[in-house]
């Protein structure tokens, strides 16, 4: 399928700051993203438009939405609002040791029990082999969505 890049330029906007912006939308926490769609959807209104216009809008979005952020736009409260997302989203999640330690060892634990070993035998073996205490319920059930991650 062929696209009409015509709609696209009228935006005035070059080729290398379109793929500019794919990218800053790639960086935005998913709040801000969220918020870039909610602004589209309020340019484009109930119609539908096509393809090649709805994307020249939703870049026309994006930039607007990078001027806010780097003080250069009219919107200051957009502006500080993308901040703070981008603060909220940063902050790092403490790693769950039990968690990792799961997946780390997720063959060896695989291989115990393709061998026949119950959960309450992994239990017993990996608080005895790596002095680990993890419930055999909550490394099933982590083992289990580890699993599922490598099957897909």
């Amino acid at each position: 399928m062929d696209y009409d890049l015509e709609y696209v330029e009228k935006t005035g906007l070059s080729a290398d700051y379109r793929q500019n912006l794919a990218r800053y939308f790639g960086t935005l926490p998913e709040q801000a993203r969220i918020h870039a769609f909610r602004m589209w959807l309020d340019a484009v209104g109930t119609s539908v438009p096509q393809a090649e216009e709805a994307y020249g809008c939703f870049l026309t979005t994006l930039h607007i939405l990078k001027r806010s952020e780097s003080r250069h736009g009219e919107h200051e409260e957009l502006g500080t609002r993308l901040r703070l997302w981008r603060v909220k989203g940063a902050r790092r999640q403490k790693p769950k040791a039990k968690t990792a330690f799961i997946h780390l060892h997720f063959h060896e634990l695989h291989d115990l029990r393709t061998n026949g070993l119950s959960w309450r035998d992994l239990e017993t073996y990996v608080y005895e082999k790596h002095k680990i205490k993890i419930g055999f319920s909550y490394l099933r059930r982590v083992f289990a969505e580890a699993a599922q991650l490598r099957n897909h």
